[in-house]
Parts: C-alpha cells; sequence; structure tokens
C-alpha cells in the first residue's frame, strides 16, 4: 500500500494526468456518469441542511423550498477544497519542518505516513448515532470530476465509503457559525469584494432585481456572526447613499470593475457614522424616529433585550402602566426589534411603522387561526 508521502506525490504529479483525462473526455463530448449517492444523516443536521438552504438562498424555481441538491453540491465542492488546502498547507509546512531531522527518506516517509493517517481518521471519526434520516444526493455534471477525484484521492487509501466521507464534510460545515458558513458557500463572491477592497475599485453588482455601482468600504460579519456583508456607497455621483448588502444575495451578481475610487476625508466620517448608528446589517437604511408606547412589561422588555436595539429615550411616564419613548434608528432594525414586543409596545407614529407592523401581526393571526 502507497504511504501518505507517496499520496502526495501521486496528488502532486499523477492524479493531474487523470484529472486530464476526466476533464478531456468531458470536453471531447463524453460525460461522466454519477449514481445518486445516499448520506445517512441524523434528523437534526437534515434540519440544519435545509433551514441553510433556504436561507443562503438554494430554492427550487419558483417556489421557497429548499433546494438541497443545488446546495449540497456546492457545500461539498466548497468544503473538500477547503479541506484539501488546509491538509496541504498542514502536510508541506510538517514535512519541511521534520525534513532537515529525519535520518532518510524511509523514516521521513513513515513519519509523515502516521502523520496523515492521524489527520485523515480524525475527518472521519465521527458519531455515527441516530442517522434516521438521508439524502439522496445527485452530483451535477459540473461536480462530477470533483466527485471522481475523491473517490481517487480519498477513498483508494481507506475502507471509507462515498457516503461517509461526504458526510464528514457535512459535519465540518454544520460545526461553522453563519458567517463562515456564508463564506465557504461563496467564495468567488467574497474574494471579488475583498479584491475590490484591496484595490480601490468599483464594484457593479447586476442581477433581475438590482443595478447598482458601489464603491466597497467595509466587509465583515454582523456582531453576531450570522452573515456576511459589504459596506460602501451607492450612487451616480449626484446623489449617493450608504449601503450594505448580504453576501449571499450577490451570488452570480458580482464583476469588479477597471474603476479606481478614493473616499474624501468627510466621506469616511459620514460612512463610519452611519455604520456605527445602524450597523453594517442595517447600514444605509432609512433613519427614522418613533414614539412608542409601552406598557409596564413592554418597558422592561426594552431595557432587557440589548440584541437589536436601537437607541432610546424615554419621553413620558404618567403611570408605571404606560410609558412614552422614543426611538432613533433604521426602519427595518425598529421592525425587526418591536416585532417581538406584541401588545407590549404600540406604534404611535410613523404611521408607516404602525402600519407595517400592524399588518405583520394580522397575518401572523390569520395563520393561527386556522
Amino acid at each position: 500500500m502507497a504511504t501518505r508521502l507517496e499520496t502526495h506525490r501521486f496528488r502532486g504529479v499523477y492524479f493531474q494526468e487523470f484529472l486530464f483525462a476526466l476533464q478531456s473526455s468531458t470536453q471531447n463530448g463524453y460525460t461522466i456518469s454519477v449514481e445518486k449517492i445516499k448520506i445517512n444523516l441524523s434528523p437534526e443536521q437534515y434540519g440544519k441542511l435545509s433551514v441553510d438552504a433556504q436561507t443562503f438562498g438554494f430554492l427550487k424555481k419558483g417556489t421557497e423550498e429548499a433546494n438541497l441538491n443545488a446546495f449540497l453540491n456546492t457545500l461539498i465542492a466548497n468544503a473538500y477544497h477547503a479541506r484539501y488546502e488546509k491538509e496541504r498547507l498542514i502536510h508541506d509546512h510538517l514535512y519541511q519542518s521534520f525534513k532537515a531531522l529525519s535520518p532518510s527518506d524511509q523514516a521521513l516517509g513513515e513519519m509523515m505516513d502516521y502523520i496523515n493517517s492521524v489527520l485523515y481518521e480524525g475527518y472521519l471519526s465521527r458519531d455515527e448515532k441516530e442517522l434516521r434520516s438521508f439524502i439522496s444526493l445527485r452530483p451535477n455534471q459540473e461536480q462530477a470530476t470533483l466527485f471522481a477525484t475523491i473517490e481517487a484521492e480519498e477513498l483508494a487509501f481507506s475502507n471509507e465509503t462515498m457516503s461517509g466521507y461526504l458526510r464528514s464534510l457535512i459535519d465540518d460545515y454544520l460545526r461553522l457559525s453563519g458567517a463562515e458558513k456564508e463564506s465557504l458557500l461563496f467564495p468567488k463572491e467574497e474574494e471579488q469584494i475583498l479584491d475590490a477592497l484591496k484595490s480601490s475599485r468599483k464594484l457593479r453588482i447586476k442581477n433581475d432585481t438590482m443595478d447598482f455601482v458601489l464603491k466597497p468600504y467595509f466587509f465583515d460579519s454582523n456582531d453576531e456572526g450570522t452573515f456576511n456583508y459589504v459596506y460602501g456607497e451607492i450612487g451616480n455621483g449626484y446623489n449617493p447613499f450608504p449601503r450594505s448588502f448580504h453576501l449571499f444575495k450577490l451570488k452570480d451578481s458580482l464583476s469588479v470593475l477597471p474603476e479606481y475610487f478614493a473616499f474624501t476625508p468627510e466621506d469616511q466620517r459620514y460612512l463610519e457614522s452611519k455604520l456605527k448608528q445602524d450597523g453594517i446589517a442595517y447600514a444605509g437604511d432609512e433613519t427614522i424616529d418613533a414614539v412608542v408606547s409601552f406598557d409596564r412589561l413592554g418597558l422592561k422588555m426594552l431595557k432587557s433585550i440589548y440584541y437589536l436595539r436601537p437607541s432610546f429615550t424615554i419621553l413620558e411616564k404618567n403611570n408605571s402602566e404606560q410609558v412614552l419613548v422614543h426611538l432613533h434608528g433604521s426602519s427595518m432594525n425598529l421592525h425587526h426589534y418591536l416585532s417581538r414586543f406584541g401588545s407590549h409596545a404600540i406604534v404611535k407614529s410613523p404611521l408607516k411603522l404602525r402600519n407595517d407592523l400592524a399588518s405583520f401581526y394580522q397575518k401572523a393571526d390569520q395563520q393561527y387561526s386556522q
């Protein structure tokens, strides 16, 4: 059996010939047939994947139903490449470190064989209890070569099945935070944003629902680590305004333009003030002032629920049962924050926020009343 040191050379040389043959067969009109793969999962894992597919916009055309096949094709391809790069960097670093200390190439090979086997077993030593759900994955043609790669590089040197190996990639993914998951799923878009920021170049955002040119200013996750956002200035030069965009909503919509730009100190101060006021998730949204009446429990909730809480000032406290409070922040922020309070917070003004919340509760009541 080949050592992992030889495997490393196989990956570097011989596998390129194998991959070239696969790619050539596809380009010459032949297709690589990959059957459906059954991946056993726990009900909890299946549920989390379904939620993430919907959250990150992997939907069946014309519906809100999760397209798990498209989602998993993307997840598995990107998770495999991330693991491969991580393993390669670890392997190369250890190889160079031990090379000078090893008494012979044979000893070095045995040492690397052991280290890589421990690393590999660590990926696959997962809890297989409660695997009562499954997904039947059909690799798309774009990923067919990748699955052949996994078979040739990983499964050939172990007793692991394709299903088990793919489940280990899913396990890796599910251990990530929301923002880390988003970065894994949309690496091309993130790389374009970071490239534009580094080179001070404009970004074109164009799809079926929007067409903007953005001067990117900042890229980061929100404080909760659930999503990534790019924040900057939109405009045609006459009436620019700040705005932030979810990373996943920019899928296949970005291009880095050849135009360079620079923010003036005044521009930077304004962008920073909006970012500090609204947070990156709401930066650039319309800023509004609202007057809200809280009852005793509502006021207690206002003082204790910090997540997304806008700035507030108590205006009037005639009695302990009703308190008027002034809230200041983005319209979306106020809507999302106040939607938790139910009848314990009643918007007095502005009328639009009051009507939006009334409609929100009415729709919920209709669903629960059925």
